[in-house]
């Protein structure tokens, strides 16, 4: 079984399938290193064989990867290939279509209202196509919506303490979580050294993540963290705050914190486009997350206390059917594990 992904957000929510594939046989290719990515991240997959292929972005470079899918589908011969995008989908989707290959894409939880680039390109090339919105349908009629892949916690392990890393910092007051894009959120950094020095903020302030040419004067900034003491640092913090980027926030889902989110803007060049708005919207709509767009905002957030995030409601919200995407997965495994089990010898 092969996962084909990008890394940062799609990647994160690519991981959330490892619990259900602890008895296949399967390999990971990525578009790029992921630092974060380590075997203590992996709990549930000990073996996980990867491979890197050329980064490419809407480019030529798509051709490489059409090599690169080439050599690596014919070595590994998988029953099933599952995307939750971005750009190596495509190549991957189109030649393991070609083969015979089963195929099945998650669109990213990042889209609620527009599908991506990707989802339009593999939608015809996928044999199981799954949104985690249900604004999608409309426009991509033979999906399946079934909830999304970030399942919130229930309330007692939500809160639960773990054991704490060497790795990790002391809790911070507000722990900044930027993501792995390599646009800084110059406004924002700005926004916590004014917020600072006027005293509407006090430290220690960790933020994760690029910073660019600008140096915060307050603010401690570290590049990366590993996945498990990014995780600490988001359970302990006493406030989150993060762009809004679909990993984070999903774990954050996942950990019952209702973050602080402040998403990136293409006019600022903080991304390529705007669907962290409509994420993050979507997201507050629904009381699991609190949505800041100007420095006014962030101040007023900052002066409250973090409020629990509201429990999952009907349909069209997002926790409405807990767990059932990964039930549907899970029945397409089944049914492809039969199937080998009755072919010939």
């Amino acid at each position: 079984m092969g996962l084909v992904s990008s890394v940062g957000g799609h990647l994160k929510e690519l991981l959330e399938l490892l619990p259900l594939l602890v008895r296949c046989d399967v390999f990971l290719v990525l578009n790029d290193e992921a630092p974060w990515l380590s075997s203590e991240s992996l709990p549930a997959q000990p073996v996980l064989r990867r491979y890197r292929i050329v980064h490419a972005e809407r480019d030529l470079r798509q051709l490489i990867n059409l090599g690169e899918a080439a050599h690596l589908l014919l070595r590994e011969r998988p029953d099933l290939l599952i995307s939750t995008g971005a750009s190596p989908a495509v190549p991957f989707f189109w030649l393991g279509r070609a083969l015979g290959i089963r195929t099945l894409f998650i669109e990213d939880f990042n889209l609620v209202e527009q599908p991506s680039l990707t989802a339009r390109l593999v939608y015809p090339l996928a044999h199981d196509f799954f949104v985690q919105w249900p604004q999608l349908l409309s426009q991509l009629p033979r999906a399946r919506y079934a909830g999304p892949l970030f399942v919130p916690a229930p309330a007692d392990s939500a809160t639960a303490t773990t054991p704490r890393s060497k790795t990790v910092f002391d809790a911070p007051r507000l722990f900044v979580a930027l993501g792995t894009s390599d646009r800084p959120m110059t406004r924002l950094l700005r926004w916590l050294d004014e917020l600072i020095e006027k005293g509407e903020l006090a430290g220690p302030v960790l933020l994760q993540g690029a910073i660019g040419e600008y140096q915060p004067r307050h603010v401690r900034c570290v590049p990366m963290l590993p996945e498990p003491a990014l995780i600490e640092s988001l359970r302990h913090a006493q406030r989150v705050l993060c762009h809004g980027g679909c990993g984070v926030l999903g774990t954050c889902m996942k950990l019952g914190r209702r973050p602080i989110a402040i998403p990136r803007r293409a006019d600022l060049g903080e991304a390529i486009n705007d669907h962290q708005i409509m994420l993050c919207r979507a997201l507050s709509d629904q009381g699991l997350a609190t949505l800041c767009q100007t420095q006014a905002d962030l101040q007023a957030a900052l002066a409250q206390p973090e409020s629990p995030p509201s429990p999952p409601s009907v349909e069209p919200a997002v926790g409405s059917a807990q767990g059932s995407l990964h039930a549907a997965v899970a029945q397409i495994l089944s049914t492809l594990a039969l199937e080998k089990a009755r072919r010939p010898t």
